[in-house]
């Protein structure tokens, strides 16, 4: 991850999700299983469905190893730590 803050676009890119109190601004958050798997059931990214329920796009995932997928697949199961 380092070595994409210092290509000039990818800082670009960051600062630009940093900007806060625009309409258009773009937020990113941390959410935790509890969060979105209310009933403790572990279930596969596509079937949570959550951009058609919030709009908003997973970019990212830690897995019960610690370890980030970037993009994950749609069919990556969410698991609880």
């Amino acid at each position: 991850m380092a070595s994409l803050v210092v290509v000039p676009g990818s800082v670009e890119f960051l600062d630009n999700l940093t900007i806060s109190g625009e309409q258009d601004s773009i937020n990113v958050e941390q959410i935790a299983f509890e969060n979105i798997c209310s009933d403790g059931e572990e279930q596969a990214i596509f079937d949570l469905d959550i951009r058609k329920k919030t709009g908003c796009s997973i970019n990212g995932y830690k897995n019960t190893q610690g370890d980030y997928i970037v993009n994950p697949d749609f069919y990556c199961y969410t698991k609880k730590f």
